[in-house]
């Protein structure tokens, strides 16, 4: 019995310690009330800010569509009026994350996003821009839209400071929600890009990790009546797997010894508390 608590008590302990370990949540959001009002501007939300000073009326809350939920982020560019690039705005939380400060971790950045096309033939991009706290560029990853093609054509694109590649889509993805993600890895300078879960490219990243993770914004650049949608917005700062793992086998060599030495007459009483600990 001693030995059984014995091991509960381990197990506690690895959970809580591993929990630990799996990260820090920076921002998420589904956009859902009552955090969010459907109906109203996301500037100001929550947190929310807008790079460019115009085109509020553009981007609401709404409870038309969603990835999941009730309720998403959708741009209208019908109302977008300008922008430092042509018809385009940044929305964002600012982050002012410290990478060094933190040790080094991964950056998991998601958002699941969606294009619905216009009936106005010009281009559109919509994504995730990543930012230091400076401002320069740390990494892109956005659909696209080619109207002036027949019919139009969607593609993907993945950027960075010293990298651009483009990747065309099957255009049936037009009105379904798509996820864009990316991971950071600011120990190794690298970069994975996914689309809905599956690894698309690497990079390298090319900016110091001592700017830190300034912002990740959900952009859309068009000059036309396209539609864009954002939902399940994430951004995580996960420790390295190194030390993920070495946490782990070393808290389970430790349960292994507290085993050993309490010669438990129940073999199953370590199997279910390790099944329980990953389930949990």
């Amino acid at each position: 019995m001693n030995t059984r608590r014995t091991l509960l008590a381990f197990g506690i302990a690895v959970v809580h310690i591993m929990q630990s370990q799996a990260g820090q949540v920076l921002f998420q959001s589904g956009f859902e009330a009552p955090d969010y009002v459907a109906g109203q501007t996301i500037v100001g939300q929550n947190g929310w800010i807008q790079y460019w000073n115009q085109d509020s009326n553009s981007t609401i809350i709404t409870n038309q569509v969603a990835a999941s939920g009730t309720q998403s982020f959708k741009i209208d560019g019908s109302l977008m009026t300008g922008g430092p690039y042509g018809n385009g705005n940044f929305y964002y939380p600012y982050l002012g994350f410290e990478p060094i400060a933190n040790n080094l971790p991964m950056i998991d950045i998601s958002v699941d996003a969606r294009i619905d096309l216009g009936s106005t033939h010009a281009n559109s991009v919509l994504g995730l821009e990543v930012y230091n706290i400076l401002g320069m560029l740390v990494a892109k990853i956005e659909l696209f839209s080619i109207f002036n093609d027949s019919p139009p054509r969607m593609g993907l694109i993945v950027e960075s400071s010293n990298t651009y590649q483009d990747f065309e889509i099957s255009s049936s993805n037009f009105g379904q929600f798509m996820n864009l993600a990316l991971t950071l890895d600011y120990a190794s300078q690298k970069m994975d890009y996914y689309l809905n879960h599956q690894w698309i490219a690497s990079a390298n990243m090319q900016v110091s990790p001592s700017f830190g993770l300034g912002e990740c914004d959900l952009t859309m650049h068009t000059e036309s009546d396209t539609v864009g949608y954002f939902d399940n917005y994430s951004v995580t700062a996960v420790p390295e797997p190194a030390a993920f793992i070495s946490t782990g086998l070393g808290l389970l060599m430790i349960c292994v010894y507290s085993l050993r030495k309490g010669q438990s007459t129940a073999p199953w009483a370590f199997e279910n508390a390790w099944y329980d600990k990953i389930l949990f």
